[in-house]
């Protein structure tokens, strides 16, 4: 007599499962696989816009290093020996008078400085607003040293580095006092009328500005 068979205690084929098994994760993979295309295409503006915003923001907060050399004056008029306690601090006006743009070359032994017609014409016609107006040298953001702007008619003495300005005579003047000086010469003394030793140290010929004013192919 056969004994039929225990049908409960029958193994399960095990291949059909893994097939089955293997096709929902497929298609479950399929179903989230187009979801994170088609969010990462909903999202990509976005995320294009967030990289952007991050390297605009690291160009601002880390701003790169120009070559720049100004001379300016304070934002407001002020006695040259006023400025002395806070010519560091003081705010400046907001465009120089003169600027590396304006120079073609600077001789560093005599301090004279070759300006463009257009700039030499812009101080023949410039006017301070009393015989003396205080000024400073900035480098790259950098104050250097303080001088004055002096008028012809200013009879007094300055221990300061010095532009003398004679109106639209200014670049005839000196080249007329200074014998091969080239046109459009303007003039940073030591001093006005007042003496000075070799022993003293002179603010005009800092390193600053003779390392950015070679790098600017400017100096003579």
């Amino acid at each position: 007599m056969t004994t039929p068979p225990d049908t409960a205690l029958e193994p399960t084929p095990v291949a059909p499962l893994v097939r089955f098994a293997g096709l929902r994760f497929y298609t479950v993979w399929l179903r989230f696989g187009a979801l994170g295309a088609l969010a990462s295409m909903r999202f990509q503006p976005l995320i294009i816009a967030a990289i952007f915003g991050l390297a605009v923001h690291r160009a601002v907060a880390e701003p790169t290093l120009t070559n720049t050399v100004g001379i300016y004056l304070f934002a407001d008029s002020e006695d040259w020996q006023e400025s002395a306690s806070n010519w560091t601090s003081r705010a400046l006006s907001p465009t120089p008078v003169i600027s590396e743009a304006d120079i073609l070359t600077y001789k560093f032994t005599t301090h004279f400085m070759t300006l463009t017609p257009e700039a030499a014409q812009r101080i023949s016609n410039f006017r301070i607003r009393r015989l003396t107006e205080p000024f400073v040298v900035v480098v790259n953001g950098e104050r250097i040293y303080r001088g004055v702007f002096v008028s012809s008619l200013c009879s007094q003495s300055i221990e300061l580095p010095s532009i003398t300005l004679w109106g639209s005579q200014t670049f005839t003047w000196y080249t007329n006092l200074f014998t091969n000086l080239p046109p459009n010469s303007l003039f940073i003394a030591r001093t006005y009328a007042a003496p000075s030793t070799e022993t003293e140290p002179d603010p005009r010929s800092d390193d600053r500005l003779k390392r950015v004013l070679e790098i600017l192919h400017k100096l003579k």
